[in-house]
């Protein structure tokens, strides 16, 4: 099961999830992008530290985000641990993410 949380500020927004971001829900969380993102301005960052599981239709859920914050001229920074599973997506597909490491308690 996905959570997600959802902190906004005036000039930044923070959606954390945690849980699997694969199969269906990837696919539900993708289909609101564009009702989650609720900031018109500064930055983004989706919180992916707490996301055990992700495959490829989560990381095209994370590259539709991407494609909704460009459009909307929003910075989306991803924030993870270095073993997370994102940071090989993005090295296979080669597209450019701004990412901050997470160190693990």
């Amino acid at each position: 099961m996905l959570n997600i949380e959802n902190n906004i500020s005036s000039t930044q927004q923070i959606i954390s999830l945690e849980g699997a971001l694969c199969g269906i829900e990837a696919l539900q969380f993708r289909d609101e992008v564009t009702s989650i993102i609720v900031i018109r301005e500064g930055q983004l960052s989706l919180d992916l530290t707490n996301v055990d599981h992700i495959d490829l239709t989560g990381f095209n859920s994370i590259v539709m985000l991407k494609k909704e914050a460009i459009k909307r001229d929003i910075n989306l920074l991803l924030v993870a641990n270095r073993a997370h599973p994102i940071h090989q997506y993005i090295h296979l597909s080669k597209l450019s993410f701004h990412c901050v490491n997470r160190q693990t308690a």
